[in-house]
């Protein structure tokens, strides 16, 4: 596994958050790690993206971006309709989740450091929920 350290920030004396990658070479993730006096008191998710099993019906990966202080994760899964699914929770032998169409839903959290060092996710109204078909170009 390999650990690269994107972004360190102080933001007083006592708390430090540092935000890193984590390869495990079947998935990619990115975190945000708060530390006061050096000691680790949280830690968010804040990517999260692995190869996907195609015989899988769903898949799901996350995105991110910092704005004005906002940490503001966008979380997708992608699902095959049931009809294609088999009695194991498969899809069925004909198909592969790339040759499909599939549903695709997302929504965005907001999260912040507040001034004790905690990560608090926004309880926003404007937090948005996406759903989209997509469909391959084979089909």
């Amino acid at each position: 596994m390999s650990i690269e350290i994107i972004k360190i920030e102080k933001f007083n004396d006592s708390i430090l958050s540092i935000i890193y990658e984590q390869n495990s070479g079947v998935c990619t993730t990115k975190n945000v790690d708060l530390f006061k006096n050096k000691e680790r008191i949280d830690s968010l998710e804040l990517e999260k993206n692995c190869d996907k099993d195609l015989s899988i019906p769903h898949y799901s990966w996350k995105s991110y971006k910092i704005e004005n202080g906002n940490y503001y994760i966008t979380e997708y899964i992608e699902t095959a309709n049931d009809t294609l699914i088999d009695n194991n929770g498969f899809l069925k032998s004909e198909y592969t989740f790339d040759s499909i169409e599939t549903k695709k839903d997302s929504i965005i959290k907001t999260y912040k450091i507040n001034n004790n060092g905690k990560i608090v996710q926004f309880e926003q109204e404007d937090d948005c929920i996406f759903d989209q078909s997509t469909q391959t170009d084979d089909s």
